[in-house]
Parts: structure tokens; C-alpha cells; sequence
């Protein structure tokens, strides 16, 4: 996939280079094999959004398709997310981040396309 068809299909605005640093930062922390493997496609999906995105490069990502498929069903859910609040879902409102199993990160998602939709 190319980077900036993932960026317009998952993401809110462009990332910060906090944004790598922070999954960096996850990475040093895991607990275990499976965990740290994990954080560290996401170090190398966000370094790589972060250099499309601050510098208007596009290229084909390097990432796993487990990776892709984990983006993939957490958009999903957001769709039904918003589905059934009735609200009609894009990725710009995911500016708090797209961890949908945090209740505050679903709360601000909805809070922001109420404002925009009602």
C-alpha cells in the first residue's frame, strides 16, 4: 500500500515526530516477545507515515500484513462506531488517536463529529 493512500484511509492529520517517539517509547516497554514484536511494526508504520507526511513523499510501505489487517479492522470498528451513534465516520476525527478501546478516545471521536454533523 502506498503511504499516502494508508494516510488518507486511516489518518487524522500528519504525524509528529512525537507520534514516533511515543511507539518507541511503547517498544522499550513491552513485556513480552509477542508484544515488542508488535511495537515494533508500529515504530516502523509511523516512522514511515511520519516521512510521508512531513515531507510529501510517497512511497510503498514496508509493513506486515497482519500490520495492514489490524489497521483495516480497527477502521471497522470505528465504522460501527459511529454507525451507530448515527454519525457518519472519517479518520480526521481520530485526533486523540484510533484506539477505540479507549472509552475517552471514542468520546472525543464522536464528541468531534457532532459538532461538525449536528
Amino acid at each position: 500500500m502506498l503511504a499516502s493512500t494508508f494516510l488518507h484511509r486511516h489518518s487524522s492529520s500528519a504525524y509528529r515526530w512525537s507520534d514516533v517517539t511515543s511507539e518507541v517509547q511503547e517498544l522499550f516497554a513491552s513485556r513480552s516477545y509477542v508484544e515488542a514484536r508488535e511495537e515494533f511494526w508500529d515504530v516502523i508504520m509511523t516512522f514511515q507515515l511520519w516521512i510521508a507526511s512531513n515531507f510529501h513523499v510517497d512511497f510503498p510501505m514496508v509493513l506486515t500484513m497482519r500490520h495492514h489487517w489490524k489497521f483495516e479492522r480497527r477502521r471497522a470498528r470505528w465504522q460501527r462506531i459511529f454507525d451507530d451513534a448515527g454519525l457518519t465516520f472519517s479518520p480526521r476525527y481520530l485526533s486523540s488517536g484510533g484506539n477505540y478501546r479507549k472509552a475517552w478516545k471514542v468520546q472525543a471521536a464522536l464528541n468531534a463529529a457532532r459538532l461538525e454533523q449536528c
